[in-house]
C-alpha cells in the first residue's frame, strides 16, 4: 500500500487557527499513527501546471 502524501500550504492561510482543510486529515493520520507524507507548497503554485495536473481545480488538500 502506498503512503499517502498530503499537499498543503507552506504558510498558514488561516493564521494558525487550524481551519485549513488539510489539518483534520493530518491530525487523523497522526492520531492513528499512520505513515504519511506532507508536501508543502507556497500559495502561488496552486495555479501552476504541475499542481493542476494533480488537482484541476487548483485547490488543496490534494
Amino acid at each position: 500500500m502506498a503512503i499517502p502524501v498530503i499537499t498543503a500550504f507552506a504558510g498558514s492561510p488561516d493564521r494558525g487557527r487550524g481551519l485549513a482543510r488539510d489539518m483534520p486529515v493530518r491530525w487523523a493520520l497522526e492520531e492513528l499513527g499512520l505513515d504519511h507524507g506532507v508536501r508543502l507548497i507556497p500559495l502561488s503554485t496552486l495555479k501552476g501546471a504541475e499542481h493542476r495536473a494533480r488537482n484541476p481545480f487548483g485547490q488543496i488538500p490534494t
